[in-house]
């Protein structure tokens, strides 16, 4: 059994930093950004789904701080449910599973 730190050991007085996280699905639906992905991609044919797509979402987090530490593809259900890979089967996606961290505000 691992023996974790007292959480409330070295609180925001103590010096550390505090975080703040947000999650968010993001899809990359090209048609939607042609606008940005003409301009960014001048002369490129992207793909209907390309991943570059999600970009300027991504950049709007930027501009409010939030820094991206991880992205990965997922199938999401009607209810907000998540599928997970099955290695048998190829299934396509073009939605995206974002978590985005920022310093916590005073």
């Amino acid at each position: 059994m691992m023996n974790w730190p007292n959480m409330n050991e070295g609180s925001s007085a103590g010096g550390y930093e505090q975080w703040e996280y947000h999650t968010r699905f993001v899809e990359a639906n090209a048609t939607a950004q042609n606008d940005y992905l003409s301009q960014k991609y001048p002369g490129q044919k992207m793909p209907k789904f390309a991943v570059e797509a999600v970009l300027p979402e991504l950049n709007q987090f930027g501009e409010q701080g939030w820094e991206l530490i991880y992205m990965e593809p997922l199938n999401v259900g009607n209810h907000g449910d998540v599928g997970i890979g099955n290695s048998s089967v190829t299934v396509w996606t073009h939605t995206y599973f974002c978590v985005f961290k920022r310093r916590k505000r005073s």
